[in-house]
């Protein structure tokens, strides 16, 4: 537990990444991911699970570059989002080996979803394993037709029949270990983040609810996004298999006041110590992530209180009007 606790005090941009970098102003960044893991327990950080952040601020004519490169400079994975003509593309360089005559190959390609304009941007990959991951641009996915998972005549469960996940690629991440990316055409970038972890804008910390939607409609989530017991919101969807963490991995708002975070988080993303297990944290009210205890140690149950994570300029104006609307209705 008092490892658990050490690796969880202080962080407060990404949920439990492992770099979380402000590169306000920037139109390229370079970085050398770290690919060790800091603890026995998972001997895997690298390969399995991972997931990538970029942020920034784009325009309408901007094109912005990303992807995975050999120590060497050899690409093994890049997108390129074309926002001038509302276009898309990933390429890859094909082979088992790193090293070599390899000539770089498109992968898929297809329009935007939605045009770009003038504001905020994410970019992220999910590194599923060395051979499968996807990107996502504003929660658009850029992959291809889901494959099925299983051929006939292979040894499956019955269960398992028509599952569908999405293709392999042809090339290897576990060589990928240089991240590049650049804008062009105005825009920059603001922050960049990776980890067995999940990141969302730091703008969005101004209102819980807008950061839960984020959350959601970039997750493994089937179906319309619910918040708050407020039912089903039009349009919001999740990903499914295109998605880039489990739907149950979340934040919490505060029921009186959701664009203010809940100071008890029951279910965030897990990391290189816990794995695929939730942890149970204490939060600010806007959205700054304290000492966290995963949920298995705690008997798959979260009892922490939090209570001095209360922000009382916060939430003694709004418990108090509350009390009074009450009283009121009583009174009628």
């Amino acid at each position: 537990m008092l490892v658990i606790l050490a690796l969880c005090i202080g962080i407060s941009q990404g949920l439990h990444c492992r770099v979380d970098e402000d590169i306000t102003g920037q139109t390229s960044v370079e970085y050398d991911i770290e690919t060790e893991p800091r603890v026995e327990v998972n001997e895997r950080y690298w390969t399995s699970n991972m997931q990538f952040f970029l942020f920034g601020e784009l325009t309408e004519d901007s094109q912005i570059e990303a992807g995975f490169y050999t120590p060497e400079g050899e690409l093994t994975l890049s997108v390129t989002v074309d926002c001038k003509i509302g276009a898309w593309k990933t390429n890859t360089k094909p082979g088992k080996r790193v090293k070599g005559d390899r000539v770089e190959k498109l992968r898929y390609e297809g329009t935007l979803s939605e045009p770009c304009r003038a504001g905020i941007f994410d970019l992220t990959y999910e590194l599923q394993q060395i051979h499968r991951g996807k990107f996502m641009f504003n929660a658009q996915p850029m992959e291809g037709e889901l494959v099925t998972k299983y051929k006939p005549g292979q040894n499956h469960r019955p269960e398992d029949s028509g599952h569908k996940r999405i293709k392999k690629l042809d090339t290897n991440l576990k060589y990928g270990t240089t991240f590049k990316a650049s804008i062009t055409g105005g825009g920059t970038f603001t922050r960049y983040a990776y980890g067995k972890c999940f990141a969302f804008p730091e703008s969005l910390k101004k209102n819980c609810t807008e950061a839960r939607n984020w959350i959601k409609v970039r997750s493994k989530l089937v179906g319309k996004v619910e918040l708050n017991g407020e039912g089903s919101f039009e349009g919001l969807f999740g990903a499914g298999e295109y998605g880039a963490w489990e739907s149950e991995y979340d934040v919490q708002c505060w029921e009186l006041a959701p664009q203010y975070f809940f100071w008890v988080q029951r279910s965030v993303h897990g990391d290189e110590v816990n794995g695929a297990g939730l942890y149970c944290c204490c939060m600010t009210m806007t959205g700054e992530l304290g000492e966290c205890a995963s949920s298995s140690d705690m008997g798959d149950a979260c009892t922490k209180t939090c209570l001095s994570y209360i922000d009382h300029e916060i939430f003694d104006p709004i418990t108090e009007a509350a009390r009074e609307a009450a009283k009121h209705d009583d009174d009628e």
